[in-house]
């Protein structure tokens, strides 16, 4: 048996998921401006320190790399004071206490160095933490915004066509979830909405003031919430762990069958018929 997204709904439906994705790219974008503008306008060698912390893919910068471009450029070391205003929210949390280790430096470590310079007519000063935190910040953004682009992308040119509930026993939570917003999962790449689901919300950590339009999380979705109010309580649902490098996630494997009566009685999917009028 094979089913479809309702023909008199699928064309509307996508679009409208299709325009979700990409605000959610516009407003991620906007924010990854705002803070590349600051960069600008606050760290004068930042071109310099961002090719660093791309070399090699690594997207980082040693001590002794950020030290030596500032020197290159003449300006004056000095030592600095262990003071650093912590921009991060939920410092409590297992990801900020990630992020902050290996961001600031002990307060007993050279890496306290700053450096000074007057720069039309204005004096100018930097120090290795905030410098770090800045591109870090701008990192997370930046990185967040490509893979909004690349999801905006993946929606847009997906089929209508379910071959997954023919093919397979049981689906994801998150398979399930794009056939809730109107897009196949057959021909997608799953593992970009699936890395998704595995992120940690860092965005959050870092960004004073998210517009409420834009939709970080799964969570954030109403078809998601859906989903997990419904067949999170089921007792044909297994809930199994995945482990994706060092992280581990507890999702939802839907038994398809019971996915699909749920599905047709919702209007959600429609079952292909043409086979009897062939007949």
């Amino acid at each position: 048996m094979s089913y479809f997204i309702p023909h008199a709904k699928r064309e509307d439906l996508k679009r409208k998921t299709v325009y979700d994705f990409e605000t959610q790219f516009l407003l991620i974008s906007a924010i990854e401006k705002r803070y590349t503008s600051e960069i600008i306008k606050t760290i004068p060698l930042c071109e310099d320190l961002f090719s660093i912390g791309f070399e090699k893919e690594k997207n980082d910068w040693e001590f002794d790399q950020w030290r030596d471009v500032y020197v290159k450029h003449g300006w004056n070391e000095v030592k600095g004071k262990p003071i650093l205003k912590n921009n991060f929210k939920r410092e409590e949390s297992d990801q900020a206490n990630w992020i902050k280790k290996g961001l600031l430096p002990d307060k007993s470590s050279e890496k306290w160095t700053e450096f000074t310079k007057v720069i039309d007519g204005a004096s100018c000063k930097r120090s290795f933490p905030e410098d770090k935190q800045k591109f870090w910040a701008w990192h997370i953004v930046n990185h967040d915004k490509t893979a909004f682009k690349k999801r905006h992308y993946l929606v847009r040119d997906a089929s209508f066509d379910l071959d997954c509930l023919e093919l397979y026993s049981d689906i994801y939570l998150h398979e399930a979830f794009l056939i809730l917003l109107g897009i196949s999962p057959d021909d997608i790449d799953r593992k970009e909405f699936f890395c998704w689901m595995l992120s940690m919300d860092l965005l959050a950590m870092i960004v004073d003031s998210i517009p409420n339009k834009l939709k970080i999380k799964f969570e954030d979705f109403k078809e998601w919430n859906i989903l997990k109010e419904h067949f999170g309580k089921s007792k044909k649902v297994e809930k199994v762990s995945i482990e994706n490098g060092k992280v581990i996630i507890d999702t939802i494997k839907i038994d398809t069958k019971e996915f699909i009566v749920w599905a047709l009685k919702n209007g959600i999917i429609e079952e292909d018929t043409s086979y009897l009028r062939a007949g």
